[in-house]
């Protein structure tokens, strides 16, 4: 490409370009280094939330078989089988909660997916526009080292 071409992208020399380039470079650095903080700490915040309460869920599952199992073993007697039968519908309402909960953290996962995607878009962009700043320095540099071709 001859200098008048240069000219013509809005740059009056090869400084000026190379000027332009680098201050894209440091945006381009400066986005990608946004996007690492804010995926490690999407991360974090994810394992964080999910994990405790994840845990909770789990814990409470566990001691609701252990009050069925210990139900149970009260049940072999005639008065023992009201109250076990009692104590499964309270069991039962409580299961019921904990789906709702896990339903709701089910679709905070997918939100949280959702962003993840975007997040990874906006990296892909910007390592696409690093490229096209590589790209365009390479080709300030060949610029400057060949000189404009002379149409006779």
């Amino acid at each position: 490409m001859s200098a008048a071409a240069v000219c013509a992208y809005g740059v009056e020399d090869i400084s000026g370009l190379r000027e332009a380039l680098s201050a894209r470079d440091a945006e381009i650095l400066d986005l990608q280094e946004q996007i690492r903080v804010r995926q490690a700490s999407d991360q974090r915040d994810f394992l964080a939330d999910n994990s405790d309460q994840l845990a909770g869920i789990i814990s409470a599952k566990n001691e609701v078989i252990q009050a069925l199992q210990q139900q149970l073993a009260e049940s072999q007697g005639g008065e023992g089988v009201a109250r076990a039968l009692d104590r499964a519908a309270a069991n039962v309402s409580e299961l019921q909660r904990l789906d709702g909960v896990v339903r709701d953290l089910q679709r905070q996962l997918q939100s949280q997916g959702e962003e993840l995607q975007r997040v990874f878009t906006e990296r892909d962009a910007a390592q696409a526009l690093a490229a096209e700043a590589e790209a365009a320095a390479a080709f300030a540099d060949a610029a400057a080292v060949a000189p404009p071709a002379v149409v006779a």
